[in-house]
């Protein structure tokens, strides 16, 4: 996990530091398709060689993979001259995101509109076995299908932002998590359902590779002319905090309080994120605007 969210960080930096403005949609899908595509191509192969050969058999082969595949990037590929990122920033300025109201107001509404789909996401494994299906076929429905979700949903979202904008993305889809987790919560009331969990588990896919391909689109805009790749990772890092305790919490309190009242209590929460990016969407489309101004100056 460590490895995966440096990856993710770098990446991060990389796209917005090498993509022009009008092509930050478009990386922010390829990051976040391929991410999910990647689930989907290792989960359907893992669960084939799984029965025959073992977890051991079938980790050291992914792990072998892994390290050649590095090792023909770092051989193919030279970023060293395509890109100056300068010295490195102080810790104070590697920060200076959350001082601007656009950032902040992003950084809050991401957070709060993606409560509802949090615990489906976080929780699918547990859920899915909770619910009756065998370990083999929660990786097929929460790995496979579930990844494939997430390739829909970044192509959607990617399709829906030129015709109306990153902001109303991410606010229709915390409305669809709000509806979802409400639908979830009434009817997992008393026990858990196989069809409602799948449903759940598979729209959680879809709105998380979604959301992040519009929050990625946006935030690349709202970035600083040469400090793009710092601010990235700044906030990926907080943000990924932020998301790793309040799923921990969760999963810490779904034996003791349930799952309907969690999803309750997350749903109110997204509810929440829904009135208050309303409230903080002109900041957010005043930084946007200020900071690909001065991108174009450049």
């Amino acid at each position: 996990m460590i490895a995966l969210g440096t990856q993710t960080v770098a990446l991060g930096g990389l796209m917005v530091e090498g993509l022009s403005p009008p092509q930050y949609a478009t990386g922010a899908t390829i990051k976040a398709a391929a991410s999910a595509a990647a689930g989907l191509v290792l989960g359907a192969v893992v669960l084939y060689f799984l029965a025959d050969f073992g977890w051991r058999v079938v980790i050291c082969a992914l792990l072998g993979v892994s390290i050649a595949l590095l090792l023909v990037a770092a051989y193919a590929l030279d970023f060293g001259d395509r890109f100056d990122f300068g010295p490195p920033p102080s810790v104070l300025a590697q920060f200076s995101i959350f001082s601007r109201a656009g950032p902040r107001a992003l950084f809050g509404a991401s957070i709060l509109l993606s409560m509802a789909a949090l615990l489906p996401y976080a929780a699918k494994s547990i859920l899915l076995i909770d619910a009756g299906f065998s370990v083999s076929q929660g990786g097929l429905i929460g790995i496979v299908f579930g990844s494939g979700f997430g390739v829909i949903g970044a192509l959607a979202a990617r399709a829906a932002i030129p015709r109306i904008g990153s902001l109303r993305v991410l606010g229709a889809l915390g409305l669809g998590n709000l509806i979802v987790a409400l639908g979830m919560a009434f009817f997992l009331r008393d026990g858990l359902s196989a069809p409602v969990v799948v449903m759940g588990v598979l729209w959680a896919n879809f709105a998380v590779f979604a959301t992040f391909t519009a929050n990625r689109s946006l935030l690349m805009s709202l970035c600083q002319p040469g400090r793009q790749a710092t601010e990235m990772a700044t906030f990926a890092s907080m943000e990924a905090i932020v998301f790793l305790a309040i799923a921990g919490g969760a999963l810490a309190l779904i034996d003791r309080v349930g799952i309907a009242p969690l999803l309750m209590a997350m749903a109110v929460i997204t509810s929440a994120g829904l009135y208050f990016i309303w409230r903080v969407s002109s900041k957010i489309t005043e930084s946007e605007t200020t900071s690909l101004s001065d991108v174009s100056t450049k």
